[in-house]
């Protein structure tokens, strides 16, 4: 899923190629769509020799596949068997595959069903417990969009239906091995993504973290920033809600620091966790008895609020997640932030974390 470790992972695919080739293994990447393309072979801009990509459009999330959909999804899985039939392991990556799982689209899971009678087809899906991804997404996209906060985030309570989702992918595409794990530090192999993709899915023993300290790619902005930039004019920083030229770069400029917890991020995270508790702890519960996941819980309860302190209801989010500095200081901070920004050569590809 997007925001639970598809970043690291994919950079640290990028980054061993020569590693995996050894071991018989080609990495294949999802890139960004073309307007007047379905699916189409081709080398990366940016890719290092022999990493492939292709293109892929989902179909539209809320939408049944129709037979345009279907047949893209079909072109895309006769260019993985084509592959698998060469290559001992074919790794393919890309968060626009977490729509085909959630959405759990018969027609299209059934696809990816037969594709397994013929090949091994193992899904890695990684989630992270649901507070935690849901403020994650806010501060990645959500805050450059117009709804507000709290419709933002009840729109992504069917992504967070874990229990859902697996179901949805057993019954049916029973003959792919679809496997969810935990983005908890505490349940993964060596606390980190990368380890426990590297080896539990490759069977790479022996990875490190990078300099003793677990690897965190393509950060969210932090949420006081966030909530700043909620209110940048348009086409100032960035043009769509997905237009991220700039992102790094706004991070390393105003989000490097870490900065001790605010009391409006503090009641945003408790309301935040009493939320997705309530909506999503009794379904975790039972993932987490079908799996085997060593915990009691994914998301932590927390005391009940005291009188006067508000409840998990998401609305209150429109509020608190709203800048209190004058109009003034925004406009300030804005223009002076686009001035260094503009300063600056910008990598004009497209991330690869599009959701």
């Amino acid at each position: 899923m997007a925001k639970a470790g598809s970043t690291s992972i994919q950079r640290w695919l990028a980054g061993n190629l020569g590693l995996l080739r050894e071991r018989e293994i080609r990495v294949v990447r999802v890139a960004a769509p073309s307007p007047t393309t379905v699916v189409e072979r081709h080398v990366s801009p940016q890719a290092v020799q022999s990493q492939l990509t292709y293109q892929f459009f989902p179909p539209k999330v809320g939408q049944r596949a129709t037979a345009r959909a279907d047949h893209i999804v079909r072109q895309l899985i006769d260019i993985i068997d084509r592959c698998a039939v060469r290559d001992r392991t074919v790794v393919l990556s890309g968060e626009a595959f977490e729509t085909i799982f959630w959405h759990g689209d018969p027609v299209i899971l059934s696809a990816f069903d037969e594709l397994a009678t013929r090949h091994d087809v193992r899904v890695a899906y990684y989630v992270r417990p649901q507070h935690t991804s849901m403020e994650a997404n806010w501060c990645q996209w959500g805050f450059r969009h117009r709804k507000p906060p709290s419709a933002y985030l009840r729109s992504r309570i069917p992504h967070l239906e874990y229990l859902r989702t697996l179901e949805q992918a057993r019954a049916h595409a029973p003959h792919v091995s679809f496997e969810m794990r935990p983005l908890r530090h505490d349940l993964l192999e060596g606390g980190d993504a990368v380890i426990d993709f590297a080896k539990l899915f490759l069977g790479i023993e022996g990875v490190a973290s990078d300099t003793g300290v677990t690897r965190w790619s393509n950060r969210s902005l932090p949420l006081d920033l966030a909530v700043l930039l909620r209110d940048a004019p348009n086409g100032l920083l960035w043009t769509s809600l997905h237009d991220n030229r700039f992102v790094e770069r706004v991070k390393e400029i105003l989000g490097g620091n870490e900065i001790t917890e605010s009391d409006m991020e503090r009641e945003s995270r408790a309301l935040l966790q009493r939320f997705c508790y309530r909506t999503f702890e009794a379904d975790n519960q039972a993932v987490i008895a079908m799996l085997g996941w060593h915990t009691d819980h994914f998301v932590p309860s927390l005391p009940e609020p005291r009188e006067g302190e508000p409840l998990d209801d998401l609305s209150r989010l429109d509020d608190l997640w709203r800048s209190t500095s004058s109009d003034a200081e925004r406009q300030i901070v804005f223009r002076v932030l686009h001035g260094l920004l503009s300063a600056v050569p910008v990598d004009e590809s497209p991330m690869l974390d599009s959701p």
